[in-house]
């Protein structure tokens, strides 16, 4: 994710999934996920 904050910065990225998270992704991945993109977002401000 080394690029990701500057592009949040940038107004250039919003994180999302295609569609639907897939059913056999492990529920503390998706956690894992979501806390990244708050993280990144919480410093972008």
């Amino acid at each position: 994710m080394g690029k990701v904050p500057e592009l949040v910065k940038q107004g250039g990225y919003s994180p999302m999934v295609d569609h639907a998270v897939p059913p056999d992704v492990p529920l503390a991945l998706l956690q894992h996920y979501l806390d990244l993109c708050r993280e990144v977002f919480a410093a972008s401000r």
